[in-house]
């Protein structure tokens, strides 16, 4: 920590500095679209007159390094990068990227560097300040984000690089920014600041409430500094509220949020409106947990869309609830709404009551009626193994799912219950029975209801959860049943630097469950998740040719490495390909075809079959894009000879 001396010797330079502070962000983090967080930290700070720039060192080192290594990026193998000794061997791989990201934010001048942390990026976050201290000891360093939020978290920093951290970011970071870079232009102490801790002689300071930012003080981020087509999709994530107004026992929200905001109607739409005019963009996720959680201004927001007859495209996550009529949700679609996810989580009233849901499975299901009704397609969460959930109350989801299929166009997840630090339900292990193992991972191997609700439990049920999903033919997005499977292999002392990176690629393999059924036999539901409809397209080429306009035409193309960019599609628009493959030989059997939107996570197309050839097939398939690139791999690259090409229509 740096004393007042030292603090007054930067400020006597800080007129040379290009920019008062840099913002940092380290991977693992999304690779789809430019990070929300620290571009709304620049806006505010700039708005305030504060020089900042940005660098995102997550899609830097995702763009430049070598295919079976993207995977560390796919939320599968998220632990990979917690784990010391993975770790110690992926740093030698990205040494040199790391390497580059200190000159180039040394080569930003600027007095402050900020970090935005979370779960996986500790310890590259650490390695790179240690690099940025070693070459200028004068940077301040600041932290900010959820791995701050608790003193075990901050203690993994302090710990491991003492004295290298000047500040801890607890809450919002754009007051707790604005005064730190205001105290070290005046040659203060950091010590002292609302919402920041200080780290002095192996002891955190006390912490002071961080002060509550003003409504009006509410600047959404125009994203300068990023290079947006660097991004996997043409899309950009917007904030139209902060916490919520929900209080579930397993969620962090109201930890790091105190509180709830929903900006006014007439700034989101401002915000679109920008994006659109400057950033080039009119496809948006609304990342608030519930953009729902005030339903007259969520009205009011679609109301002027309609009203400007904007042209764009826009989802998010939402809490099931009567408030959403049909009126509201008919304007919802109408203002370009093409998807919804509903944080159902169980179909239980018992567990909904346990978890704090502000809501019974009969306000659910007549939610998704409505929803369906008018033409929303409708997404939904789902956890297993929450404390006291017993096989008869498992059942009645089981039996939920089944009853709602028809509405239902697929799960976003499936997932075991995590222990997460800092929720009411770790912070009151007790009055839920829940025994942490020693040794393990807290978040996972931890048991309830008398020992019965063990790990191994708890996936047992998943697993029965999927396979009726599969039954019933719903897509399934994501699923946590392979988590933690970077333990299951050990990096031997002996075992050289190439053959340990090898040993990681090869079990960085995904293996979630992540099912797509084929329009063979699939229950008819209005749907946007990528179907296959393969036919022998002798006869009706012709035909078909004159019907659609070519917007693209690859040729000679590998069955492992095929992407195409769709230039300017809509997000709900569908595209059809049309593949001529040329087989190898005389074979009986059927391959899988998958489709990514960001050539990490792959969803089961269907198949193609081959039999009592060889011959040039023709094949369709009509695929729903949500993106400005669509990635497509054929699983048996042995079985073609030859994609001669593939063209793609609108």
């Amino acid at each position: 920590m740096l004393d007042a001396k030292e603090l007054k010797t930067k400020t006597i330079q800080i007129g040379s500095f290009y920019s008062d502070i840099t913002l940092v962000n380290t991977p693992p983090w999304g690779i789809d679209s430019p990070p929300t967080g620290i571009a709304y930290l620049s806006a505010y700070l700039e708005k305030k007159d504060i020089k900042t720039s940005v660098f995102d060192l997550n899609i830097f080192i995702f763009n430049n390094i070598d295919a079976p290594l993207k995977l560390l990026w796919h939320y599968e193998n998220k632990n990979f990068w917690k784990n010391d000794k993975i770790f110690e061997v992926l740093l030698k791989r990205m040494d040199h990227f790391i390497d580059s990201a200190v000159e180039i934010i040394i080569s930003k001048h600027s007095a402050i560097v900020g970090f935005s942390v979370c779960d996986g990026k500790e310890r590259i976050t650490i390695e790179l300040i240690k690099r940025i201290k070693e070459k200028c000891h004068e940077k301040i360093i600041v932290l900010g984000g959820p791995a701050c939020s608790t003193s075990e978290e901050r203690e993994l920093f302090a710990g491991r690089i003492p004295g290298l951290i000047d500040a801890f970011v607890l809450d919002d970071g754009e007051h707790a920014l604005l005064e730190i870079v205001n105290a070290v232009r005046q040659g203060r102490e950091l010590t002292g600041i609302n919402g920041v801790l200080t780290y002095q002689n192996g002891k955190f300071s006390e912490a002071n409430q961080a002060a509550k930012k003003e409504e009006d003080e509410y600047v959404y981020p125009t994203y300068r500094g990023f290079d947006i087509p660097k991004y996997q999709n043409n899309w950009l994530t917007v904030e139209w509220s902060r916490g919520c107004i929900a209080d579930c026992t397993f969620c962090k929200i109201k930890d790091l949020w105190e509180g709830y905001y929903y900006r006014e109607p007439q700034d989101i739409v401002n915000e679109l409106e920008y994006h659109i005019l400057h950033n080039k963009v009119s496809n948006f996720i609304i990342s608030d947990p519930a953009f729902n959680g005030n339903i007259k201004k969520l009205e009011k927001v679609c109301d002027l869309i309609i009203k400007k007859k904007l042209r764009l495209q826009w989802c998010g996550q939402a809490i099931p609830s009567n408030s959403l009529t049909k009126e509201i949700l008919f304007k919802m679609k109408e203002s370009g709404m093409y998807q919804i996810m509903y944080g159902v989580e169980s179909g239980s009233d018992t567990v909904l009551k346990g978890m704090r849901k502000p809501y019974t499975t009969e306000i659910i299901e007549k939610c998704l009626m409505r929803t369906f009704e008018v033409g929303i397609p409708i997404y939904v969460f789902l956890i297993v193994g929450y404390p006291g959930e017993s096989e008869e109350e498992f059942a009645k989801t089981l039996a939920f799912i089944d009853r709602n299929r028809k509405y239902l166009t697929g799960v976003k997840s499936v997932n075991t219950l995590h222990l997460v630090d800092g929720t009411y339900l770790y912070n009151h292990k007790e009055k839920y029975g829940i025994e942490l193992i020693e040794g393990k991972e807290e978040n996972i191997f931890w048991t309830s209801d008398e020992g019965k609700n063990t790990y191994e439990r708890r996936k047992e049920k998943a697993r029965r959860l999927i396979s009726l999903l599969e039954k019933l033919n719903l897509p399934i997005l994501e699923e946590n049943l392979f988590e933690g499977k970077e333990k299951e292999f050990e990096l031997e002392e002996d075992l050289g630097y190439a053959d340990s990176l090898e040993l990681i690629k090869k079990n960085l393999v995904l293996t979630s469950h992540i099912f797509n059924p084929s329009t063979s036999g699939a229950v008819k539901v209005q749907t946007l998740v990528p179907k296959a409809n393969f036919s022998r397209l002798f006869d009706r080429l012709p035909a078909f040719f004159k019907e659609k306009r070519l917007i693209g035409r690859f040729d000679s193309l590998n069955a492992q490495d095929m992407s195409f960019d769709l230039g300017n599609i809509k997000m709900d628009e569908k595209i059809t390909f049309i593949l001529k493959i040329k087989i190898n030989s005389t074979i009986n059997k059927r391959v899988k075809i998958l489709v990514s939107p960001n050539n990490l996570t792959w969803v089961l197309l269907g198949w193609l079959s081959f039999f009592d050839a060889p011959r040039t097939y023709f094949y369709k398939i009509n695929e729903q894009v949500a993106g400005k690139r669509i990635f497509i791999r054929i699983e048996d690259e042995d079985v073609i000879d030859k994609i001669e090409w593939i063209k793609l229509y609108r």
